[in-house]
Formats: C-alpha cells, sequence, structure tokens
C-alpha cells in the first residue's frame, strides 16, 4: 500500500516542486518538513527528477517520512550536497532561515527559495 505523505486537511496541490530550477540527478537537501517540505519528498519519489540528500527541521523528532534522513539544522554543514531547497511556503519565514543557514557556513549558491503556491486554475 503506498504510504500518503500529505498532511490531513492541508490543500497539497496548492504546491509544487521547482523542477526548473533543480538541475536532474542532483543531490538536494531539504529544509522543512511541513506540508511543503513532505509535498517535494513526494514528488522527488513519484518522478525521480533527483536524489534527496536529507531533510532539516527544526524539531527533526516531529518529522516522520520513511526512507528520508531527518536531521537538525545544526546537521546541514555536515552534510553534501548540491543544492538546498527552503522548502516553506512564507516568504518572511525562508528569509529567516536563509540567513541563519548563511550564518551557519552554508553557501549562497547552494540555497534557493522558490514560492512554492501554484495558482488554483
Amino acid at each position: 500500500m503506498k504510504k500518503d505523505y500529505r498532511v490531513p486537511g492541508a490543500e497539497a496541490w496548492r504546491f509544487a516542486f521547482p523542477f526548473a530550477t533543480v538541475p536532474k540527478g542532483a543531490r538536494v537537501l531539504i529544509y522543512g518538513g511541513g506540508i511543503v517540505g513532505k509535498t517535494y519528498v513526494e514528488e522527488i519519489r513519484r518522478t525521480r527528477h533527483c536524489r534527496i540528500a536529507a531533510l532539516a527541521d527544526k524539531r527533526p523528532w516531529s518529522v516522520n517520512l520513511e526512507g528520508v534522513r531527518i536531521i537538525s539544522p545544526e546537521g546541514i554543514v555536515s552534510e553534501k550536497f548540491d543544492l538546498l531547497l527552503i522548502a516553506l511556503e512564507r516568504q518572511d519565514w525562508a528569509v529567516e532561515v536563509w540567513r541563519n543557514l548563511r550564518e551557519m557556513g552554508v553557501r549562497e549558491r547552494k540555497m534557493r527559495w522558490i514560492d512554492p503556491g501554484r495558482e488554483n486554475s
């Protein structure tokens, strides 16, 4: 039976994985274990467009995704990845995370936040 990684009651159809930004086959570290992060994981699994290096969340104990290594933000600096996707819906949260990651030494060129909102048409 296929696992459903959507958060009950959430409108997962509103979020889109940024395929155009992520090179095929790249090792991607996802920051954020909420609905956006879980939607990204599901789309990566479905398409096999890239590989998931890990998923980081400020509350790693609260995220449960079978087959995905969950780490704390502090663990990011020791990870090997090609691209870090900040999987947060709100831009102000993404900017705060981006600043914190820069202070930790994550290179700016390796981080991306793409507005995950999708038109409802």
